[in-house]
């Protein structure tokens, strides 16, 4: 998983330069965009996740993009370990969801191309049910 495009609407300066230092290089750094910016930047991107808010989820439902949704009102934590297992839930539900099929069609017709297993992501296991993981 690589990230191609990540933003803040109420980063500073220097929240700013602290992204750019973890992001890839090609990495979109974006501040505030509007939804015709962020479409564009998902197409031109092919980002198949977003994490966003309550704005962004009809962008990504409308491109068929799945989506993980992280506002500031969140009812589950997202810090330490219970955090990650959370958030890892939810993204494969996202993924394993009818807006994430556009994802694993990518997938599957990357995995034949590479002559590799295209059935591989029907045996990805949920994290609770991944060895070492515990559900809460």
């Amino acid at each position: 998983m690589s990230v191609v495009l990540a933003g803040s609407q109420t980063g500073n300066s220097e929240d700013y330069r602290n992204l750019k230092e973890m992001s890839d290089e090609g990495t979109v750094i974006v501040d505030d965009s509007n939804p015709v910016e962020l479409s564009k930047f998902i197409l031109e991107k092919e980002a198949d996740l977003l994490i966003g808010g309550v704005k962004e989820r009809p962008i990504a439902f409308k491109l068929g993009v799945a989506f993980c949704d992280h506002n500031h009102e969140r009812k589950i934590p997202l810090a330490g370990f219970i955090g990650m297992y959370n958030f890892a839930l939810e993204v494969y539900q996202s993924v394993m969801s009818r807006y994430g099929s556009s994802l694993r069609e990518k997938e599957d017709r990357n995995e034949t191309r590479k002559n590799r297993n295209p059935e591989r992501l029907q045996t990805l296991q949920p994290p609770w049910r991944m060895p070492g993981i515990q559900g809460h």
